[in-house]
């Protein structure tokens, strides 16, 4: 079970839900980029979205997975929504907390 916190949070905002889960499943809450401890790249263009969903699935990769119950929140809740869209066969589940989802800034309906 992967963990995306949200704005302007960071991995400790789940601290209730790794207790909870742990009986069950490996539970990872991690700071996304720039946030908590991690690196704080200076150029916007390592914020892209694309550089984000990279950097959960090589998470993802470096924990010797290839697929897990994604759970975001907030900001999150975007970059998990992406993740499943771009890497369906990387989630087993999807959980999403506060976002919509992506259609809704593109203006597509069904």
């Amino acid at each position: 079970m992967l963990l995306l916190h949200g704005f302007p949070e960071f991995w400790y905002s789940w601290r209730h839900q790794l207790r909870e889960f742990k009986s069950e499943y490996r539970v990872v809450a991690l700071d996304l980029r720039g946030y908590g401890e991690t690196d704080a790249p200076i150029h916007r263009k390592n914020y892209k979205l694309d550089c984000l969903i990279t950097d959960i699935k090589d998470i993802l990769d470096s924990l010797g997975y290839n697929k897990c119950v994604l759970i975001g929140h907030d900001w999150g809740g975007m970059i998990a929504w992406l993740i499943a869209i771009c890497f369906p066969e990387m989630v087993m589940k999807l959980i999403v907390v506060n976002f919509p989802h992506p259609n809704v800034f593109t203006g597509a309906s069904d």
